[in-house]
């Protein structure tokens, strides 16, 4: 969410919390078609550590492509 908030001019963030599998999967919509990017890291930097932070911590992610124009992004937490 933050990542939104920061990066596109999205005013309403919808999230949906779903049960898949047995797992749950955390979906935030945006208006965005940019992709988000896993920077490397950079001791330095004061910011974009977010989706590296997030592929560590989650089982999986991903992005999908809305048909009206923007995105999904979706993490799916272990266990």
């Amino acid at each position: 969410m933050t990542n939104v908030h920061r990066h596109t001019d999205t005013k309403h963030i919808p999230v949906r919390l779903l049960l898949e599998d047995g797992h749950t999967v955390v979906e935030v919509e945006d208006r965005s078609d940019e992709l988000p990017v896993v920077h490397a890291e950079d001791d330095d930097a004061e910011s974009g550590r977010g989706l590296l932070m997030l592929s560590m911590l989650v089982q999986d992610w991903g992005v999908r492509a809305l048909a009206k124009g923007g995105k999904v992004t979706w993490a799916r937490l272990s266990g």
